[in-house]
């Protein structure tokens, strides 16, 4: 019989515990670090950006001004169709600031923005929806002073406008718009002396500065003079057919689009929206 003692098992080596833990803590404490930790610097290059200039305070790319630079190379006063359409139509001052109109003339390099009694006002301004209230008032007798008949007054209204935006048309049929585009005719055709020119240039802010100002400028602005320009050209096209004057009906028709390609050109979604002709 065998007198030594039975083998004692093995002691757990608790030290290699230790090292797991304390490497699960390190794994823990660097992936924090990696989360919640500061940024590594950006280094500026073609591997991370495609444009490297220029630069803004925090030396990332200004990718505004990039922008603005790229949108201004070559354009002049001469040769930019933005500068006659706001010749043409203007801008309504209620709806921009001051300073706003100001920084836009410096930068398309007019001295001032035309003020309403120098430009063309739209086919349903006050002057107009008066004019062709009061013409069909003499044909078909009074409106009447209920809702309703206001109501009513507003549709023919814009019915008469959509007529001579969809089909061709004479004086004698729509006098009050006949007299507007007689009495408009030089502003008109500045919108066509527009379609000409090889450049459009609207900036993309007010101040160079992010506000809801330079948003509505942005917005706003090139739309309105384009969608406008785009009515005007079409009502006297139509007018033009329906007065047996194809050469000007196409010269009106061409401009329009002309003036579409060129406000298109600087890429803006909403530019893209500025002429949205009926002719077909």
């Amino acid at each position: 019989m065998s007198t030594d003692a039975p083998a004692a098992p093995p002691r757990k080596k608790r030290h290699v515990w230790r090292w797991v833990g304390l490497a699960v803590l390190l794994f823990l404490a660097w992936f924090c670090w990696q989360l919640l930790g500061p940024n590594p610097p950006i280094i500026v290059s073609r591997e991370t950006t495609y444009i490297t200039e220029p630069l803004g305070s925090d030396g990332l790319p200004d990718y505004k001004q990039y922008l603005l630079d790229k949108y201004r190379e070559g354009v002049t006063p001469e040769n930019n169709a933005a500068v006659l359409l706001l010749q043409a139509i203007g801008l309504d001052e209620d709806d921009e600031e001051k300073e706003h109109l100001a920084y836009l003339a410096s930068e398309l390099g007019l001295a001032q923005i035309p003020d309403e009694q120098q430009t063309l006002p739209t086919i349903l301004c006050d002057a107009n929806r008066q004019a062709i209230a009061d013409w069909w008032n003499e044909l078909h007798g009074a409106w009447g002073d209920s809702d309703a008949a206001i109501t009513d007054r507003d549709d023919v209204i814009y019915k008469v406008a959509d007529v001579a935006m969809e089909s061709p048309w004479t004086s004698e049929q729509i006098p009050p718009l006949a007299d507007w585009l007689h009495k408009h005719q030089q502003q008109i055709d500045l919108l066509v002396e527009a379609s000409n020119r090889d450049r459009w240039y609207w900036p993309l802010d007010a101040d160079g500065e992010e506000s809801e100002g330079d948003k509505l400028l942005e917005y706003t602005g090139s739309f309105q003079l384009a969608r406008e320009a785009g009515r005007a050209l079409e009502v006297r096209a139509f007018w033009d057919i329906g007065e047996g004057q194809s050469d000007d009906a196409m010269r009106d028709l061409m401009a329009m689009r002309r003036l579409a390609r060129l406000t298109a050109s600087q890429g803006g979604v909403i530019d893209n929206l500025g002429f949205v002709p009926k002719l077909v």
